[in-house]
């Protein structure tokens, strides 16, 4: 004799064996469909469109458009792509991109310390010799230089830090005057 109905096996709990408890639990499960139909639906909806899932992207996203997608509102990265190769890479090993010296490095490569002390003027030389002669005033200034002590000035005296982003980031996308020449015709840096 089998047991119907989940109150009865409710009731007479201690005595009911799996395959009634089975056969109540298959026969009251579709109730649980009620709810996990209309879950699955509105879960599966928002994952179709979701903005990160591949197929929902206008645009061709990889690492050959990457940097020119972001150069559009990060243009700090525009002089890097401009001084990269066509492959994109900074492989340029000059001088004037090589990583800066550790103090200890500096020091050994232009014999500063003698005897474990410092040669105050051989250093002074040193850093003289490496920032150039003297500015006797604005007109002495290279345009890059006066472009840069116009963004500290606005920042520094004039407290105009959106202005001077603005003009920052103006510098930084005229480092990249024509699109041909870097090779990539998604990138737009004209300045308007």
């Amino acid at each position: 004799e089998t047991r119907g109905g989940s109150a009865d096996v409710a009731n007479h709990a201690k005595a009911v064996t799996l395959d009634e408890w089975l056969e109540v639990m298959n026969a009251t499960s579709g109730i649980l469909l009620l709810f996990l139909i209309p879950l699955v639906i509105v879960s599966s909806w928002g994952l179709a469109q979701h903005p990160v899932l591949p197929f929902r992207s206008k645009r061709l996203v990889n690492i050959h458009t990457l940097p020119g997608l972001v150069s559009r509102f990060a243009p700090s990265v525009i002089p890097v792509l401009a001084a990269s190769g066509p492959d994109g890479l900074m492989n340029d090993t000059s001088p004037s991109n090589a990583w800066a010296l550790k103090p200890e490095e500096f020091a050994e490569r232009y014999n500063l310390v003698q005897r474990k002390v410092l040669d105050r003027e051989a250093a002074r030389a040193v850093f003289e010799e490496q920032v150039g002669d003297v500015h006797d005033g604005l007109l002495d200034l290279t345009p890059y230089e006066r472009a840069l002590l116009a963004v500290f000035g606005l920042q520094v005296f004039l407290n105009d830090r959106k202005a001077a982003t603005r003009l920052l980031d103006d510098l930084n996308r005229s480092c990249m005057m024509n699109r041909a020449a870097c090779g990539c015709k998604l990138w737009d840096f004209e300045i308007g």
